[in-house]
């Protein structure tokens, strides 16, 4: 009796966790509709933010400083987002395989990168974070951000992820020291 109510607490208990992840799904749509305006490539921008979704919820559930770096995560990914999508709409990040469009595609990728990585290095040298978090909005930063960046290729993804990160690094290591150290 006291297993079976044991049992049916901690699903209910799940269940919670993984519904408090619907509001922050529901968040990142806006994200994957906004890359459809400019893709060449609508289905793997669908596969992308169904990805995004799943990385949310999976982080939502993990709680804890997986799913404070959800929001985080969203706000930089808006750059390397925004960024790409712009210059696609503009006409510079042409996505027909010139070299030309792509050299902008993949310039718009960098730019939107270190973008993200400066906000993210602000964060952490502004406020304390745990490394929990930084990893969590990494993840969904990037994965933001690849939904612009997925135009310029492997190459694209390839080099916002690089960028994000090398910036960064540069925000961890400057970040005030935890408190009761």
């Amino acid at each position: 009796m006291v297993a079976d109510l044991e049992r049916r607490v901690r699903r209910a208990y799940e269940v919670g966790r993984l519904g408090s992840a619907a509001p922050w799904v529901l968040l990142a749509v806006p994200f994957a509709a906004v890359s459809l305006l400019s893709t060449p490539l609508p289905p793997v921008n669908v596969g992308l933010g169904v990805l995004l979704g799943a990385a949310i919820v999976a982080l939502r559930w993990r709680g804890r400083g997986w799913s404070r770096g959800i929001g985080l995560g969203l706000g930089i990914g808006l750059v390397p987002l925004v960024v790409p999508t712009v210059a696609r709409l503009q006409g510079a990040c042409c996505g027909t395989g010139a070299a030309a469009c792509s050299a902008d595609c993949l310039t718009a990728c960098v730019v939107g990168g270190l973008g993200a990585g400066v906000l993210l290095g602000v964060h952490l040298v502004r406020r304390q974070t745990d490394n929990e978090t930084i990893v969590s909005a990494a993840i969904v930063g990037t994965l933001v951000g690849t939904l612009g960046c997925v135009a310029g290729g492997f190459t694209g993804v390839g080099v916002l992820a690089t960028s994000l990160a090398a910036v960064s690094i540069g925000g961890v290591m400057l970040r005030p020291a935890p408190r009761g150290t």
